[in-house]
């Protein structure tokens, strides 16, 4: 995982592990379309409220959780 601000990169095994990651994800109600090759990259706006951080954070541990189950 690598930050710079508010802007996050996890790089992952392969692509495909970011597309399935960016499926998961679109399905919980979360966009990471930002993502390149094997890092999926977040880029929230400034204004982000520590409510909008919790419900990422949430989504982003139940679509781990849910890749390493499958």
């Amino acid at each position: 995982i690598r930050a710079l601000g508010l802007f996050v990169g996890i790089d992952l095994p392969s692509a495909d592990h970011v597309r399935a990651l960016q499926e998961k994800l679109k399905s919980l109600g979360v966009n990471s379309s930002l993502s390149t090759g094997h890092t999926a990259r977040l880029m929230p706006p400034t204004i982000i409220s520590k409510r909008e951080v919790d419900f990422l954070v949430q989504r982003f541990r139940s679509a781990f959780t849910d890749m390493d189950k499958g």
